[in-house]
């Protein structure tokens, strides 16, 4: 991959291997599924991990298809809080982008399985595909991470200064907050990120994230 992003080579080939396909960018990746009417074609997604997510279903999960790590992380801290039984019966798979999600969600649906999407709160919502969005106007690790909340919580358990972290990087990824965080503190980021995620629910309370949780609940039972 390193050769051929030097050199701007344009290569098409097929493979099941995950560190293949993790390599390539969300655009890179199709996954092809032969049906009655013919080949499928899905944008962004991995046959891997939704090979996962079907493994899943035959359990009898209700697979929840959202962005990335933390979003999975975020939102089973949220179903936790509102229904423990809820959270047993459903698994939560980070697929990639939004358009990965969605991908994801109609491949699973098409397979006839339980699916709903749960995008970042600054993509769209469709009730009557089962397309929701988590609670807030921002991607979940700007929610979380920019809150007074986890600031102090940041501020209290590590010594660290967010604000400052904020005010160094203008520009940085928002994906790169926590990783870039716990290198720095040399600590576990799963840890650093649950401790925000806890800290910002315990100040937003329950009501915040109600309607989504009861939206899932919904298509569930």
């Amino acid at each position: 991959m390193d050769v051929v992003n030097r050199r701007h080579h344009q290569i098409i080939f097929s493979t099941h291997s995950s560190i293949m396909m993790d390599a390539l960018p969300p655009e890179g990746r199709k996954l092809l599924i032969r049906g009655e009417n013919g080949v499928d074609v899905f944008d962004s997604v991995t046959s891997t991990r939704v090979k996962t997510a079907l493994s899943c279903g035959e359990r009898g999960h209700t697979i929840l298809c959202v962005e990335d790590d933390f979003a999975q992380s975020f939102l089973r801290e949220i179903l936790r809080r509102y229904d423990v039984h809820l959270l047993e019966s459903v698994e939560i798979i980070p697929f990639g982008d939004a358009k990965a999600v969605l991908s994801a969600h109609n491949v699973l649906i098409k397979s006839g399985e339980k699916s709903i999407a749960v995008r970042d709160a600054d993509q769209g919502v469709d009730k009557s595909q089962n397309i929701f969005a988590l609670p807030g106007s921002l991607p979940p690790e700007k929610e979380v991470f920019c809150s007074k909340a986890s600031k102090l919580k940041l501020s209290e358990l590590y010594r660290f200064d967010a604000e400052a972290f904020l005010s160094s990087h203008p520009d940085m990824d928002h994906h790169e907050y926590f990783p870039r965080i716990s290198g720095n503190l040399s600590c576990s980021r799963e840890v650093l990120e649950s401790d925000c995620i806890r800290g910002f629910l315990d100040d937003v309370g329950d009501d915040w994230s109600r309607d989504l949780c009861e939206n899932i609940k919904k298509q569930i039972i």
